[in-house]
């Protein structure tokens, strides 16, 4: 260690509020580096094992290829596994449909698990005798098997399809007049039943159900899915393998490796995201670094005036500023890093119920990934971030001449405004305001220092915070806005058969049901429901477009319980709106609308004074005074599900069989969810009914977790960030106000009190956050603002006045200047008259 090493250290340690403070800012910078990119990489590796167990482990799926292809496969050096579905054949199991008539039987090679097979009961097949059957045909009212269960033999005739001399595949749907060849009679016993395969394996076109066997060279028809050592290189692998030119890629999975433009917005957002957040760090650690180094290098300028005097070259004055850099920093980086990786981990640990609802069942939690490679990436940033704060002090450290730095001149330069600086408060009397003036000009790059690290973090809080409370409102508006049903089914049909009159009838009167409502819409081409012009309010027509003076409204029909109930709460008369041969509809008769500054506009549709009103062929009698329970903030005409043949003139009732397209809405209020949820759905799909069920409590809950999350992201990264600028304050005003005792004792020599001493370092310190607030507060509005403008493109939102966080920022930023001129007074005060008068900082 060289004399310029322990003098660096020395100084260091006699030193010591500066050098901890500038150690609490390479932790704190340290920490959110580790956060950031630690916490988004555990993310992005959660969101991928999601996908994983949701559609499968592999990158790409050659389908229909001959047997010969597999070796071919295996011996590729980028591949790292792969999985073989081999087509058996096909048996038929509904002779009467024309939708679903076959069984096809699939040998799968299920050692590496690529694609996803998920067993409801019993286990996978062992031999190429045993079945795993998919659930929809062991519950499927049209399979002659459908009551089949585990352990029951079947006997199968199994055989290739073929069509004009042409075999059918898998992924070709049925084909009147197609046959079946080679046949030959099989039995199996059913060793488990499974969810249906991934849409990848078994193709939507499919004309029935499927089953899984193993151990069978099928009939020469092989698909093959693989996974690849470097799955990033996916593109450039399959382009330049000839073997692979042909392959199916895993989207869906490789989205989060960011490699395909369908898809990849995701992972650019978390990329870009985190591209932001490393730069707003760097903005602020650099900042706060470069200021206590730029200190150190003040403070000695005249020490270093004295050793280049006795022959010390540039070269060892530059080495023990960055020799001080790298020491701070080996300090500050492993404890920055143990803290980054706890305080990340706890976090992910605390909101991990959160993020569980997104699992959607798999199983999988997001917890702390560490990767060695983020670890470096962090490290590195922080020691170039500290390195990089010391490349400009340390330059002006060799540029002064030894007799400047001697004579410390131009440490202070006044300019003419800085002379005058102070006249107008001197003439009001205001003495310890004009000497604040005056200090303040007296050192310009200081005091603007200060007033921007201020600036900086009143601008990061109150646009991070405008941000998530606006995100936050209009999730709650949304949740208030739309359906309070916990539980809807989707349904689509010709018509309104037996099954959906059958699933109605059944879980409408459920125990655990304690509100149920059904609506349902048929697409009648030929009949329409106009509503002259006269009739609409001014405010619906400007924000409508009107075809030749009329507008087509929406027309939908309840469930004869929940239209009667309507008519009783609104004071009408039942037996009149519901009569069978001339029935009067009802309309909700409020319309919202978000113009283009986001503000949302409620307005009627029609007249108050306008009902009964004509819509074609039928009559709108009156208005319903609030939104129904289950429905969205849309204006809806509503008649019983009674009078649909009166209002369409088909009727579309299970007796009437017209095929008409229709959809179904059954809305149920639910103190179970997730269990009427599960119960619903496999029902549908048990009577093969095209439709869905959405959990929209959880849906909500959702939501409002996620948002929970945001704020705890968000405002943990804002905390750790203003930490930093208020360090850096800290460091600059303490340390300023420390150096000028010097002064100060010179100003108390003349008869300056210790009070008059407060006044002068009150009225800088107004100074510094008046400064600070005044340009800070319009350009954080601002940049909320555009952050809104940004959103709003894809997310309908009125902009918020983030008025609370500019009323704490403000308290916080006068808070953290009085503190630290507090801090720095005492010190100042304490020390002896005559021997801050002879010091002169070396």
């Amino acid at each position: 260690m060289n004399i310029f090493h322990r003098l660096t250290i020395r100084i260091l340690k006699k030193n010591k509020v500066r050098t901890i403070v500038t150690i609490i800012g390479i932790v704190l910078s340290m920490t959110l580096f580790t956060a950031v990119l630690e916490g988004a990489w555990s993310g992005l590796v959660f969101m991928r094992d999601i996908e994983s167990h949701l559609s499968g482990e592999y990158h790409g799926l050659l389908q229909n290829v001959s047997p010969e292809t597999v070796p071919k496969v295996r011996k590729l050096d980028s591949i790292q596994k792969i999985e073989e579905f081999r087509e058996v054949g096909f048996a038929k199991v509904n002779k009467d449909s024309k939708s679903d008539p076959y069984l096809s039987i699939l040998s799968a090679d299920r050692k590496n698990g690529l694609l996803p097979v998920s067993v409801i009961s019993g286990r996978m097949p062992k031999n190429n005798r045993e079945l795993l059957v998919s659930s929809n045909m062991a519950n499927s009212s049209n399979s002659e098997y459908r009551k089949i269960r585990v352990g029951d033999t079947i006997k199968l005739t199994v055989g290739t399809r073929s069509f004009k001399g042409k075999q059918l595949l898998n992924s070709d749907s049925y084909q009147e007049g197609e046959k079946l060849n080679n046949t030959d009679q099989r039995t199996y016993t059913v060793v488990g039943i499974c969810q249906r395969p991934s849409d990848d394996l078994v193709s939507l076109n499919l004309p029935g159900f499927v089953a899984l066997t193993t151990a069978d060279k099928g009939d020469g028809v092989t698909n093959i899915a693989f996974t690849l050592k470097n799955p990033y290189l996916y593109n450039h692998t399959v382009k330049n393998t000839p073997v692979l030119s042909n392959a199916v890629a895993h989207t869906y999975l490789l989205k989060f490796y960011g490699i395909f433009s369908e898809g990849s917005s995701l992972k650019m957002v978390i990329d870009g995201l985190v591209l932001v957040l490393i730069v707003m760090i760097l903005f602020g650690s650099v900042s706060l670094i470069y200021n206590s180094f730029a200190i150190s290098v003040n403070e000695r300028i005249r020490q270093y005036g004295m050793l280049r005097s006795l022959g010390a070259t540039k070269k060892q004055i530059r080495s023990s500023v960055y020799y001080e850099a790298m020491i701070l920093s080996a300090i500050g980086i492993p404890i920055g890093l143990l803290i980054g990786c706890a305080g990340i981990g706890i976090t992910l640990y605390a909101l991990s119920p959160t993020f569980d609802m997104y699992a959607k069942g798999t199983g999988c939690h997001i917890h702390l990934v560490l990767s060695p490679e983020i670890i470096i990436a962090a490290i590195l940033l922080c020691l170039i971030m500290a390195l990089l704060s010391a490349v400009k002090p340390a330059n002006r450290a060799v540029r002064i001449s030894p007799i400047d730095a001697v004579r410390q001149s131009g440490e202070v330069s006044i300019d003419k405004s800085g002379r005058k600086a102070g006249e107008k408060a001197l003439r009001r009397g205001h003495f310890y305001s004009a000497m604040a003036k005056k200090n303040y000009c007296r050192n310009r790059k200081r005091s603007r220092s200060t007033v921007f690290s201020i600036f900086l973090s009143v601008v990061l809080f109150i646009s991070a915070s405008s941000f998530v409370e606006g995100i936050s409102k209009e999730v709650d508006n949304s949740i208030a806005q739309g359906t309070s049903a916990d539980v809807i089914a989707q349904l689509y049909s010709k018509h309104y058969s037996e099954e959906i009159n059958r699933l109605w009838d059944q879980y409408k009167s459920e125990e655990q049901v304690s509100e149920a409502s059904m609506y349902m819409e048929a697409d009648v081409a030929e009949k329409a429901f106009p509503v002259k012009q006269a009739y609409l309010t001014d405010e619906f027509i400007e924000n409508t477009y009107i075809d030749n003076g009329q507008v087509n409204l929406n027309i939908g029909f309840l469930d004869d319980d929940t239209f009667k109930k309507l008519c009783q709460e609104n004071g009408l008369s039942a037996k009149k709106y519901m009569d069978p041969e001339k029935p009067v509809g009802i309309i909700y008769n409020q319309q919202r609308y978000v113009d283009g500054s986001g503000k949302s506009i409620r307005f009627k549709v029609i007249k108050q004074d306008a009902f009964p009103v004509k819509a074609g062929s039928v009559t709108i009698g009156s208005e319903i005074k609030e939104k129904p329970w289950f429905e969205t903030d849309v204006s809806r005409v509503y008649f019983p599900i009674s009078a649909m043949k009166a209002v369409y003139g088909k009727d579309i009732m299970p007796s009437g069989k017209q095929n008409i397209d229709m959809s179904c809405q059954m809305y149920f209020k639910t103190g179970d969810h997730e269990k009427m949820t599960s119960e619903l759905d496999d029902q549908i799909k048990s009577e093969n009914l095209n439709g869905d069920v959405i959990d929209q409590a959880e849906s909500s809950m959702s939501m409002r977790m996620m948002v929970f999350a945001a704020r705890v992201f968000i405002y943990g990264f804002i905390i750790l960030i203003s930490l930093i600028a208020a360090a850096n304050v800290f460091n600059i005003i303490s340390t300023g106000v420390i150096l000028r005792k010097r002064e100060f004792a010179m100003l108390r020599s003349v008869g300056m009190s210790r009070r008059g001493l407060r006044k002068m370092l009150k009225a800088e310190s107004l100074q510094y956050g008046t400064k600070a607030l005044i340009i800070g507060i319009p350009v954080a509005i601002l940049i909320s603002f555009a952050i809104w403008r940004i959103v709003s493109v894809n997310i309908e939102s009125a902009f918020y006045l983030p008025v609370v966080p500019i009323v704490i920022a403000i308290a916080v930023v006068f808070a953290v200047i009085f503190i630290s001129m507090h801090f720095a007074e005492k010190r100042i005060s304490a020390a002896n008259l005559i021997d801050a008068l002879k010091d002169e900082n070396i």
